[in-house]
């Protein structure tokens, strides 16, 4: 190697340990780009620009491997291919693929970039994959979500471009990593994006964000007052045992799991839960309650024809938390098991408690008032609807409370878990719970731990809480927020 590479190459180890020595990357496929203010990449098939320490950073990180006996790839389309000056074709020290639907000479061509992959992966000697170009190949890779991170210098002034690069602004990214450097007058900045840990507990959190940045005030029927929206999904994959037990505050596993099998039994007495020390109907059962709500006639701890009653006796006439309801009403939820195992494909497996019949005797009305499942390729998802939302107190429980008896349901059904689609109607922030939320909105969110559940319990009836157990729960510290009943 002549003098003159080895100087240039020690020029650009130097420059790039001043720039990004400090940052260590794990992940696999990445965007490496360079960009104008505009978003501009190129003109007539060629950079506009010429940056040292772009240049450098580019060369540095598309050679830099954890083992030194390993490339890495770089995938570009025919164009950026030929852009490139001869005499640097190929790019050294790493393994260059071409996407074309036509040869070029000596060099490995595949059609399209998930072709490229597929052949990638089946090489050990390959560590990293870098995307470089051209936008044709940025936006397949920004579109088909093929990418783990993107590298982006961004060159702040505006250059005549005829290509651009894709707009990632909507893209639920993080940015990791931001680095200025002045060169020539002109500012870059060196950024780097990634996909967050945990983008759906991230999409709750933004979800919040909006609403206390945007909500309407509103009283409530509690006194306490709200910032509210209305209309919101969120989706959550529970496949491979995942629980969504949010992270950025510890979750009361034990009670959620209790109160879903207390809904699974009919169950209408707070008494039963109390018993087990799950206190979260205390405040819409006591005697001050009821007695608010015009039902005096009713025990202290009855709350009346509510979600379990409704799950198991749709329809039957509600007495007082002592009455046997065996055979009366519709048992929605064992005519739900019954139709996954007999009728997978019905359009009918809905679970409802909103019963306008009962309103007068439910010492709360439903808050989570509709669930739906579906069974595509051996997996049972469940869609819920939710009139109001709670989304400091609420909403977190019901995320998991869902999940957790999609999952039960699909065992008792010989089914596997897919996914858990939470539709909600008003969604509120308590005034109250401001103050606590904005704390948990700045954690950073962790992996969603995983469920391993009893096999040998196959009966929807039968559950115990001992039947479950939560394996890789790494939670923040709980935020105590206040119940308004």
């Amino acid at each position: 190697m002549s003098k003159k590479i080895c100087d240039r190459n020690q020029y650009y180890e130097n420059e790039y340990k001043k720039m990004f020595v400090q940052y260590d990357i794990p992940k696999m496929k990445y965007i490496i780009v360079s960009t104008d203010a505009r978003g501009g990449i190129g003109y007539k098939n060629d950079l506009p620009w010429k940056f040292l320490s772009d240049i450098t950073f580019f060369y540095k990180q598309t050679t830099m491997t954890k083992d030194p006996h390993k490339k890495n790839a770089v995938i570009m389309g025919r164009n950026t291919w030929f852009s490139i000056p001869e005499r640097n074709r190929p790019l050294i020290d790493r393994y260059n693929i071409i996407i074309s639907s036509s040869s070029v000479k000596d060099q490995i061509v595949f059609k399209s970039v998930t072709e490229a992959i597929s052949h990638i992966e089946s090489f050990d000697f390959v560590e990293n994959v870098y995307f470089i170009g051209g936008n044709k190949i940025y936006d397949e890779v920004i579109r088909k979500k093929l990418y783990d991170g993107i590298f982006l210098t961004r060159v702040h002034r505006v250059y005549n471009c005829d290509t651009f690069f894709p707009d990632i602004s909507k893209i639920n990214l993080e940015e990791k990593l931001c680095t200025l450097k002045e060169e020539n007058g002109t500012q870059l900045e060196f950024q780097y994006y990634s996909f967050p840990v945990n983008p759906e507990e991230q999409l709750y959190l933004d979800t919040i964000k909006e609403i206390l940045e945007y909500g309407n005030k509103r009283m409530d029927r509690t006194g306490t007052g709200t910032l509210s929206v209305f209309g919101k999904k969120m989706t959550f994959d529970i496949s491979d045992g995942t629980i969504p037990l949010l992270t950025t505050k510890k979750m009361y596993f034990k009670g959620i799991a209790e109160e879903l099998l207390w809904f699974i039994s009919g169950d209408t007495s707070a008494k039963t839960l109390q018993k087990k020390n799950v206190s979260i109907w205390n405040g819409n059962s006591s005697r001050e309650y009821l007695d608010s709500v015009g039902l005096s006639h009713l025990e202290e701890g009855d709350l009346g024809p509510v979600y379990g009653f409704q799950w198991r006796h749709f329809g039957a006439k509600y007495k007082t938390m002592y009455d046997k309801y065996d055979g009366k009403g519709v048992d929605q939820l064992i005519r739900l098991i019954d139709t996954l195992k007999n009728n997978p494909n019905d359009r009918r497996m809905i679970i409802s408690a909103w019963n306008p019949c009962d309103f007068k005797n439910m010492a709360l009305l439903p808050c989570h008032i509709l669930s739906q499942f579906y069974v595509s390729d051996g997996k049972l998802s469940c869609q819920m609807y939710q009139r109001s939302a709670d989304m400091g107190l609420g909403v977190p429980f019901n995320i998991a409370s869902y999940s957790l008896f999609t999952h039960m349901i699909a065992q008792c059904t010989g089914l596997k878990p897919g996914m858990f689609i939470h539709i909600m109607g008003d969604c509120h922030v308590y005034l109250n719970h401001v103050e606590g939320l904005t704390e948990q909105m700045e954690r950073t969110p962790r992996k969603f731990p995983k469920l391993k559940i009893n096999s040998d319990t196959t009966d929807i009836t039968k559950f115990v809480y001992t039947d479950f157990e939560i394996l890789e729960y790494d939670p923040c510290a709980s935020i105590k927020m206040d119940m308004s009943a």
